[in-house]
């Protein structure tokens, strides 16, 4: 359950700027060219974010027509929502209601950029909760503006001001439960899915920097030709944030750089598994070149201890839950049987076919079991030997 309490923690960076943006809004007058300033800088922010961090993450991992395809989805499906909102505000200004019916149209649009700042920093969770901190720290920085605009706009409405503050705070509504619901639906999925969604969301924010604070700012009398180095500003703050001193020294304090038991012990049990075979290896060659024990002895040994010593690291995590250690252990099996297969087809006793038929039936064997529940792991796995002693050994 802690992965889920940082994601909530995270996922309050983005609502807590964008209630500060509308506390200052509420002490200090706002003007047209702070508006204008504000939007500007926003929007930098945010394509900070997408250029700077997601972008290139996506590009090491992700084919060309995955990205362009996901990157496509994310403004089209915002385009259409953006539409939508269009529409009822129409509706709502040819029924009269005048200004409270565009005060509801502004709650809206702003509920649906937090809920995607949400879905990004559900994603990124998914991913790594350094990549989370980071988009959260880059929403926080868009999102102070953005609350200051919105609140600045209701004033001029004439919304009375418990009824901003309310409206202000219920923005932390959309945000969290976006972000619950993305870390949930992408934490066991495959690597390639998890950055899909980044890269979804990475499009949805692209066209709405541009179409909504771009556009919004530029439509203002205060625009000036001064006006874009706030957007300058923005690429250049949040960049310095991330990639310079000041980020790095939370995430350590955080841990955030740290695996999870789950990866850790995945981790130590293949430097086990490792260490074990480079220590076959080493007998295997002392046997074969007579190399005398009293050489070989002492390095053994070494590997030996090292490889128990790793393995026990593994029985010390006791984070670890009983379909974890299930999991590992049959990660472990799947190894080794890998290898064996690869030493019978060096000796030339099975076909490259097969070989390469065992090779995707592995990928998905450990797809599937990555990705498979707790509950539906132990009914699997309790009927194999391996699962068995497992559980009894941690029962006992």
């Amino acid at each position: 359950m802690d992965g889920i309490w940082v994601v909530l923690g995270l996922a309050l960076l983005p609502a807590l700027g964008n209630f500060s943006g509308g506390l200052a809004a509420e002490v200090y007058r706002t003007t047209g060219r702070r508006l204008n300033y504000a939007l500007h800088g926003a929007a930098g922010l945010v394509i900070a974010v997408v250029a700077v961090e997601i972008m290139p993450r996506v590009l090491e991992n992700l084919s060309a027509w995955l990205i362009a395809f996901t990157f496509a989805l994310g403004g089209i499906v915002y385009v259409g929502i953006e539409k939508l909102v269009e529409s009822l505000q129409k509706r709502q200004g040819q029924q009269g209601e005048g200004g409270q019916a565009g005060v509801w149209m502004i709650y809206i649009a702003v509920s649906i950029d937090l809920f995607s700042d949400g879905l990004l920093i559900g994603a990124g969770s998914a991913v790594s909760p350094s990549v989370a901190l980071i988009l959260a720290a880059g929403q926080v920085l868009a999102d102070v503006p953005e609350g200051f605009a919105t609140i600045a706009n209701m004033k001029d409405k004439g919304i009375p001001r418990t009824k901003r503050i309310l409206l202000s705070a219920s923005f932390a509504i959309p945000v969290l439960t976006a972000a619950v619901f993305a870390y949930f639906v992408l934490r066991n999925q495959p690597e390639a899915l998890k950055l899909a969604a980044l890269t979804f969301t990475a499009g949805l924010l692209t066209v709405a920097a541009i179409e909504d604070m771009v556009s919004e700012a530029h439509e203002s009398v205060d625009d000036t030709h001064v006006s874009p180095l706030a957007f300058v500003g923005g690429f250049v703050l949040f960049t310095l944030l991330v990639y310079g001193t000041s980020l790095k020294p939370l995430i350590r304090l955080l841990g955030l750089d740290k695996l999870n038991a789950r990866d850790e012990a995945l981790r130590t049990q293949f430097l086990a598994l490792a260490l074990s075979d480079v220590r076959h290896e080493l007998e295997t060659a002392a046997r074969n070149y007579h190399i005398a024990p009293r050489v070989t002895d002492d390095v053994l040994k070494d590997y030996e201890s090292r490889a128990e010593a790793a393995a026990a690291e593994t029985n010390k995590l006791e984070e670890l839950k009983d379909w974890d250690r299930v999991r590992i252990g049959l990660i472990a099996l799947a190894d080794r049987e890998q290898q064996l297969v690869l030493e019978h087809f060096h000796d030339k006793t099975i076909s490259g076919r097969s070989v390469s038929r065992f090779g995707t039936m592995r990928r998905r064997d450990l797809t599937g079991l990555m990705r498979t529940s707790s509950s539906e792991l132990h009914a699997k796995a309790s009927k194999t030997r391996l699962a068995r002693v497992a559980i009894q050994s941690r029962r006992g």
